[in-house]
């Protein structure tokens, strides 16, 4: 399947073969009136197939043949067997007739499918005249189509397969030639082309067998793309990249070329497919093992926090933690400031999601004071997130859990307008999410949708797939809130289920709670438990602790809810406070304990 079918917003087409009458209305077009003899008609038309390229190749063909061989035969008059069996044969048939001018056509499908006028002189031997003589005739011949006027004109191929069988044609020891005169004709005399498509440059030296320079130019076409968010692109310059240094003997220059050509990669692809990605592992261990090697600490500090981010959201965490703590002595050892944010971030990150809040306030506040917008816009590309924007939003969600409201909600503001200083897609939907959650702790539904729909928004024009995902259980939970239920709780199944697709663990448990809750509201409790029991195992499986005490007050509620005992209920409580007050979490103790002292009204000694 073709990428450009997958996104939400494209439509499919199938266009169906054309009719005999199609057909020969074409064939009539191409004769100009001339009349074929109905043998002829019918064997083209059986030949093409219905093919709009192959009646039009196939028709100039049989032109073409008469009146290469004799002036005065006409079409109508052609033997049967002089239609080619294939369109290769037709196309190939065309290219041979244009004598003189098939070196023209030759030397400009090395060019690709459209080129300049000015690049095609840089490349050809011809002088100025010849050139505009064989590129008139080639537009006569409809091989090729001019727009504008030479020398601003600029060229295309009227058809790829043309390009092909003219490309195929040549000897590969002239196919190299042209690529390479080329590549050194767009850095020499087209410099601000060179510079904007680096990615041309690269493929003209890789055909031209030049494999090193190749690769430069691949993996500064992936860092730019890298710098305009634009992830795709930066996965396919990338993986070129890669796929091109295999063949490069062993050396320490290719290693530490190949790990920072991977940590690219790591890059564009978890913004895309989220950190969770299976690839995500292989790469940055990879990466981390070629620097372990050739000791280039700030590539093993990429490494190490890309590897350190995989286990962070597929799990375990305590993973992610031993990474973490790894990459703080990298950063003390090489006592750089932006890596040592970046390593107390994302330790912090993780120690609130085991349930340590005070260590991960210590670390997180540390990571906030020391953090410099300039240094780490360098980290944004290498990281694919931005320290203080995640610093901030994670700070929020902890202090909406040990009691903090007014500081959370201002922390998420300020993750926010951080976010969108920095213009950087995936930094902003991250804190968007990140504020869609603390307002949904605070249980402000109509806030929390308006955040999350916004998330939604930026992640789907950017193909962000994990804060798409998240996004939508966020926006599931508030609308469940508002009263439409049965639309909530669907919007919940769908963001849970694409969250698991990215395969992410991290904020499972925490959006099988929300759905438990939800149906708890449906009115099925039963169905809520399930999804309780379910959350439980799935946050001890990763060691993700910061949503428990609130995941055995919902499974309180709804073990009343389906007519359990009180006794359950209230052993489900007090195990809620019990842990809430064990991690700090005061608004999650209050909570727990206001439910339990209603419990204990309503049933009395009983409990």
């Amino acid at each position: 399947m073709q990428p450009w079918v997958d996104p939400s917003y494209a439509m499919r087409f199938t266009l169906s073969r054309l009719s005999s009458g199609d057909t020969n209305e074409i064939i009539a077009n191409l004769t100009k009136g001339t009349e074929l003899s109905p043998a002829l008609l019918s064997q083209l038309i059986e030949r093409a197939d219905g093919v709009p390229l192959f009646v039009e190749e196939l028709t100039k063909t049989v032109i073409e043949s008469a009146q290469a061989s004799d002036s005065a035969a006409t079409p109508a008059l052609l033997d049967e067997a002089a239609i080619p069996v294939t369109l290769r044969d037709s196309l190939m048939a065309r290219l041979d007739r244009l004598n003189s001018i098939k070196a023209t056509a030759q030397i400009a499908a090395t060019l690709g499918r459209e080129f300049p006028f000015e690049l095609l002189k840089a490349v050809t031997l011809a002088s100025e005249t010849e050139l505009l003589s064989a590129l008139s005739q080639l537009v006569d011949r409809q091989i090729l189509l001019q727009r504008g006027i030479p020398p601003q004109a600029s060229y295309s191929f009227k058809h790829a397969l043309i390009q092909e069988a003219a490309y195929q044609s040549l000897l590969r020891s002239s196919r190299r030639r042209y690529h390479l005169r080329a590549a050194e004709a767009l850095v020499v005399q087209f410099p601000d082309f060179a510079e904007r498509q680096p990615e041309l440059i690269a493929g003209h030296l890789n055909l031209a067998g030049d494999t090193e320079r190749a690769i430069n130019y691949w993996q500064t076409a992936g860092e730019r793309a890298l710098s305009r968010y634009t992830n795709l692109e930066a996965e396919a310059h990338f993986r070129k990249a890669l796929a091109a240094i295999m063949s490069l003997p062993s050396s320490r220059q290719r290693q530490q070329q190949e790990a920072s050509l991977l940590i690219g990669l790591g890059t564009a692809l978890t913004a895309i497919r989220g950190w969770a990605a299976s690839e995500a592992e292989h790469i940055y261990a990879r990466a981390r093992l070629l620097c372990q090697t050739t000791g280039d600490t700030p590539q093993l500090a990429a490494a190490l926090r890309g590897l350190q981010s995989y286990y962070q959201v597929r799990g375990p965490v305590q993973a992610a933690r031993e990474i973490g703590e790894q990459l703080l002595e990298v950063a003390d050892r090489g006592n750089d400031r932006s890596i040592r944010v970046e390593a107390r971030r994302a330790l912090g990150w993780c120690l609130f999601c085991l349930g340590e809040f005070t260590a991960s306030r210590k670390q997180l506040e540390a990571a906030i004071g020391d953090y410099d917008p300039a240094l780490s816009r360098r980290n944004v590309v290498a990281y694919g997130s931005d320290a203080g924007v995640a610093g901030l939003a994670n700070l929020a969600w902890l202090e909406w859990c040990v009691g903090n409201s007014e500081c959370a909600v201002e922390r998420s503001r300020e993750a926010i307008r951080l976010a969108e200083t920095l213009a950087h897609p995936l930094s902003l939907t991250y804190a968007l999410c990140m504020s869609a959650a603390v307002h949904q702790g605070l249980r402000q539904p109509e806030i929390a949708e308006e955040l999350a729909t916004s998330a939604v928004a930026i992640a789907t024009e950017n193909n962000l797939l994990y804060w798409m995902s998240w996004g939508t259980i966020l926006r599931g939970w508030a609308v469940a809130e508002q009263g439409s239920t049965d639309a909530g709780i669907n919007m919940l199944n769908e963001g849970i289920e694409a969250y698991a697709a990215t395969g992410a663990e991290l904020f499972r448990g925490y959006a099988l709670g929300l759905l438990a809750d939800a149906c708890g509201k449906a009115g099925e409790p039963s169905e809520g438990l399930r999804h309780i029991n379910e959350a439980v195992v799935s946050s001890t499986a990763v060691n993700v602790h910061f949503f428990d005490a609130e995941l055995h007050r919902i499974k309180a509620a709804l073990l009343l809810q389906s007519g359990c005992a009180p006794k359950a209920a209230n052993e489900a409580l007090e195990r809620a406070v019990e842990t809430a007050r064990s991690q700090g979490a005061k608004m999650l103790e209050l909570r727990a304990l206001n439910d339990l002292v209603q419990l204990r009204r309503r049933a009395g000694p009983s409990v």
